[in-house]
């Protein structure tokens, strides 16, 4: 006998959509890493992404070191974003979040001019802020600063770079010291997690590693064969180095960053951060006015529309359009009829209206005057 088979839906079926329409995309990733000259930037990005992408080399004063490269992994496309300072001897906190905030304000802009298209996302989502393995053995003045000027615009990760210098023991410490500074100031670094109800087993292993924060790293320039084996060691004045020992943090901090994380920087971005600048853009509008729009570049007519929906008009772009086209067809109409008027009194002058004099009307006589009397009697007389 032959069994039958249950009717199926197939709604199970969206996930493989999903999946077959994020693969034939190009995913974005920005990052931003904040450090002095000389600490290890350059380096730090070629060993996270193995040398797949390489960065730029400058010269000369300060300056924000920007690149892009197109990856590709198993069939996956990311074009990732760095942006390195370069050259810094002293860190510029103004320099650092006005970049953030223009990248910002560039895609609120584009995104409400192309509300429906896939629009390009050169936001910051991450910053690995670099902090130098020093005798101090304490966060600088200057880095709680910055990282308190970045904290509310970009996803912070503070980083212990060339951590090598340092004996096992005072990395323990240092790290402790890192810990309990950003505590006491009050400032708000990335989290990693992972919820427990996507993937309990990565949700575990996001929390082990994640517990080795702040991370202690060392990084390479480019890869060693040995044994036919590509590894990463870093050559120092005593010898050498694999970065990934793990007597260091850089693979806990490479897995979490790309491996299991990158989706959830790239969320609180948006979420988050971008949020934050629009509802802060929007205040400043209701308390100063249209002129806060116009200097980040709005036209008039997309300033009209904010303003519409900040009164609570809803309506859909093409209704309000619609209004204003016919609002326009009405002015142009006064405005050709006032010309034709003015273009008449300019051509006949002599036709121009000159006011009326009036006087008064002589009384009307009901009886004759003597004189006339006198005179028609004559006439008669004679005839």
């Amino acid at each position: 006998m032959t069994e039958l088979k249950e009717d199926v839906i197939d709604y199970e079926e969206i996930v493989n959509q999903i999946y077959r329409q994020e693969m034939n995309r190009t995913h974005e990733f920005n990052l931003m890493l904040v450090g002095l000259s000389g600490i290890g930037k350059s380096s730090l990005v070629r060993s996270l992404f193995q040398g797949l992408i390489k960065p730029k080399e400058v010269d000369g004063g300060p300056r924000l070191n920007e690149y892009r490269e197109i990856i590709e992994e198993n069939g996956v496309r990311l074009r990732l974003g760095c942006i390195e300072t370069s050259n810094f001897e002293s860190h510029d906190k103004k320099l650092y979040t006005e970049c953030i905030e223009d990248r910002l304000k560039k895609f609120f802009v584009t995104q409400l001019r192309n509300p429906n298209s896939n629009i390009e996302d050169t936001r910051v989502h991450c910053c690995l802020y670099l902090i130098p393995a020093h005798a101090k053995m304490r966060l600088r003045d200057e880095d709680i600063e910055c990282m308190k000027a970045l904290q509310e615009i970009v996803n912070i990760i503070p980083i212990l770079s060339k951590s090598d210098i340092l004996n096992p023991s005072q990395r323990a410490k240092f790290k402790e010291i890192i810990s309990s500074d950003l505590k006491r100031h009050g400032i708000k670094y990335f989290a990693f997690n992972y919820d427990e109800k996507e993937d309990e087993d990565r949700a575990k292993i996001v929390k082990q590693e994640a517990e080795r924060f702040p991370f202690a790293v060392v990084s390479a320039d480019e890869p060693t064969i040995e044994n036919n084996r590509t590894r990463w060691i870093r050559k120092t004045g005593t010898g050498t180095v694999d970065i990934f020992d793990k007597e260091f943090d850089f693979d806990a901090l490479s897995r979490l960053l790309i491996r299991h994380c990158m989706i959830n920087l790239i969320d609180s971005t948006h979420v988050k951060h971008y949020a934050r600048y629009k509802s802060q853009l929007y205040k400043k509008f209701r308390e100063e006015g249209p002129e806060v729009l116009r200097a980040i570049g709005l036209e008039e007519h997309e300033v009209f529309r904010i303003e519409r929906w900040s009164k609570g008009d809803r309506r859909p772009l093409n209704e309000l359009r619609k209004e204003m086209e016919e609002d326009l067809r009405l002015l142009r109409a006064r405005l050709e009829k006032l010309r034709a008027n003015n273009s008449t009194q300019a051509q006949s002058p002599s036709k121009l209206h000159k006011p009326e004099i009036t006087r008064p009307k002589p009384p009307i006589l009901h009886e004759k005057p003597e004189y006339l009397k006198t005179r028609v009697s004559e006439f008669y007389r004679g005839n």
